[in-house]
This record gives C-alpha cells, structure tokens and sequence, in this order.
C-alpha cells in the first residue's frame, strides 16, 4: 500500500473508526463502574451479615427481611419486590400510528416485536 493509499484509507474510515474508539471506551469506562458498584455492595452486605454474626455464603432464613445494610443517614428507600418476573418469558407487543413529521406525506406505521427474556436483565428481541 503506498502512502497515497493509507491517506486516502486514513481520510476515508476516520470517522468510523474514532466513533469506535470511543465506544470502546466508553464500555470500558462503564464496566469499571459497575465492577466497582458490585464489590462496593458485595462487601457492605458480607460486613454486615458478619456483624450479625451470619456466614458471608449463606444467609439465614430470619435474614430475608434484614434490612440492616441500608444507610440509616437515608431518609428515602426504594425496594423492589418484582410479582411478576421476566425471566424465560416471552413478550409481545405492536404499535400502529402516523408519521406527521412531514406536512406533504401522509404516512401509517405499523410495528410488531416480539422479546424473549432470558434473565431479569437480557432479552433477545425481534421486531418488524
């Protein structure tokens, strides 16, 4: 490759390639985060079950309802408790509508998808 070539190569993916980086960068930057977050929360929790007095693998039956690691400077807590998970569940779901972005077109829209849940937090979804 000459260097007419690798200029032409360099001018013309650029654009693709610095979009690239900093997606991976910024994936890199979100996964630290998260490691971080997670070791933060599994060490809170495995020094108060020691508090307690509790192994750090199993928690008790009585500790289910312990809410002994929550801030008490804290004056709002958000607790979830799902009734309906999901998991292994398939959803499905349409939208009908029209598109007025334009004053010269006159346009209907109709969406189908279809999601498969795998755990609480990925699905795989198709849609058309």
């Amino acid at each position: 490759m000459t260097l007419q070539g690798l200029k032409k190569f360099c001018k013309a993916y650029a654009p693709q390639f610095s979009i690239l980086l900093m997606a991976m960068l910024w994936l890199a930057f979100i996964a630290v985060s998260w490691a971080e977050a997670a070791g933060t929360a599994n060490g809170a929790q495995a020094a108060g079950r020691q508090l307690a007095g509790m192994s750090g693998d199993a928690p008790a039956k009585s500790d289910e309802y312990d809410f002994s690691w929550l801030d008490p400077e804290k004056k709002i807590y958000v607790l979830q408790n799902r009734r309906y998970l999901k998991a292994n569940h398939i959803m499905l779901s349409a939208m009908i509508g029209s598109a007025s972005s334009n004053p010269y077109r006159n346009a209907q829209s109709f969406e189908g998808r279809a999601t498969y849940f795998i755990n609480e937090a990925f699905a795989i979804e198709a849609f058309y």
